[in-house]
């Protein structure tokens, strides 16, 4: 995403409304950006998660990671 003061912004879509839009950051950091700012929002074509992620791990290191990631959303496996 760019400003119209030519800041670019990029992160996971938190949430989009008619005033603003709400981005989580690498960081966890969510960034807040009114609308009348926004000049351009460009979808990214690649994944935020690191290629080759599991490519060393086992196949229960996956299904770890899975639940995991599974109980931070209160959801289970």
């Amino acid at each position: 995403m760019q400003t119209d003061s030519g800041l670019v912004h990029s992160g996971l879509l938190v949430e989009r409304t008619d005033d603003a839009v709400t981005l989580r950051d690498v960081t966890g950091k969510s960034v807040v950006i009114p609308t009348g700012e926004i000049e351009l929002i460009v979808p990214q074509q690649k994944s935020l998660m690191p290629e080759m992620l599991l490519r060393d791990a086992t196949a229960q290191d996956a299904a770890d990671l899975l639940a995991y990631l599974s109980s931070l959303r209160g959801n289970s496996p």
